[in-house]
């Protein structure tokens, strides 16, 4: 799995790409931002909808569901977004964060391009 920022484009291990709502794309950007760790609902809907959540709001909940979906389930059947019973979720695989440099010339060691997008995979 691969998702590209530049073109907001999610693509399967077979290179397919997979139609992602906005707010799915949001949702899946927060996860791979903040992987392996329990996010809760209302972290989830602050950093992916970027607005504030309610103690009833489970609009999370539908798109996390939309979200597995789309993302099916591991060779071994767990699925790659957990539901941490009482916390929230958490995004179980690793994830390699990737950089596209804004343009070509050599870096000095140590020092980092400026980036105009980048690509996470998911392990």
């Amino acid at each position: 799995w691969s998702l590209d920022t530049r073109r907001r484009e999610l693509n399967d291990p077979g290179g397919v790409v997979i139609d992602l709502s906005t707010g799915e794309y949001d949702l899946l950007l927060t996860f791979l931002e903040q992987p392996q760790r329990v996010l809760s609902r209302d972290q989830l809907m602050d950093s992916a909808k970027h607005r504030m959540a309610t103690g009833f709001d489970r609009a999370i909940d539908i798109q996390v569901s939309r979200l597995r979906k789309k993302l099916g389930s591991e060779d071994d059947g767990q699925t790659m977004i957990k539901t941490i019973r009482g916390s929230g979720y958490m995004f179980v695989p690793a994830v390699t964060p990737a950089r596209f440099p804004q343009m070509t010339r050599a870096w000095p060691a140590g020092s980092l391009p400026p980036f105009s997008g980048s690509r996470w995979s998911m392990c």
